[in-house]
Formats: structure tokens, sequence, C-alpha cells
């Protein structure tokens, strides 16, 4: 699912998802295996190193208990190249929930996003708009 202020990394991973679906069936017969990886959030500090380039400025992900640590997605994927597996997709409790609220709730799911994104626009210090003589830019 997508999050507020990282649009770009959001649509790269679909669309690594749907050319994996092309390019694996385009291989079908070659000997070549194709594994899609899609390991959701995981318990490491990729959001704390995230710049958004956006008015969100660094995204700060909650977290919560349930996000798997890395260690077991390195082994699960590992093991689906060893089986010829065409994907691998980890989820941890609020990436479950999110999918669970998309499928049956989408409407749901986009007013809390929408709601989300606006606080944390508010909980942002304001950026002034003026230049140094008073007129506003």
């Amino acid at each position: 699912r997508s999050f507020p202020g990282m649009s770009a990394y959001c649509a790269s991973k679909a669309a690594l998802q749907a050319f994996h679906e092309s390019a694996r069936v385009e291989l079908a017969g070659t000997g070549v295996n194709l594994v899609y990886v899609n390991p959701g959030v995981m318990g490491t500090h990729f959001y704390d190193n995230c710049d958004t380039g956006s008015r969100l400025g660094s995204f700060r992900y909650p977290g919560s208990a349930g996000d798997p640590p890395p260690d077991p997605v390195a082994s699960a994927v590992l093991d689906a190249v060893a089986k010829g597996q065409s994907a691998v997709v980890i989820e941890g409790l609020m990436a479950k929930v999110g999918r669970w609220l998309s499928f049956f709730a989408p409407g749901l799911l986009e007013r809390l996003m929408v709601s989300r994104n606006a606080a944390l626009l508010r909980n942002l210090p304001r950026q002034d708009t003026t230049d140094n003589a008073g007129a506003q830019r």
C-alpha cells in the first residue's frame, strides 16, 4: 500500500511486481526462474533514513511489534529460490491489516491514509513564506 510522501517508492514497487508477472510468463520453459520478493515493512531502520523529498520531510513510520526482523526474511527468500517459487511476500501485522482493509474496505483505508497525511502535515513546523523585506513569496 502507499505511504504519504513516498509516491515514487510505492509506484516503483508496483511496477516491479507487474514486470515480474510479465517476465515470468515470457521466460516460462527457458530454465530461468524469477522470484518476486516483497518483504513489506521490516523491523529495520529503513524509514529512519528515508528522505521523501516532499512537504512531509523525512517520513517516520510508527512501527509496530508485528514487523518481522530481516533475518527470517532472508531465509524465506533463499527457500523460495531453492524451491522455484514465484513470489515471497512477508507481512507484519500492520501490512496484514492494510491488505485486509484494501480488499474489504478500500474507502475506509483511503480515509485513514488521508487522515494520517493530514496529521503529519499538522505536526510539521511552519515554513516562513515571506522574504527579508516582509513580502509574501
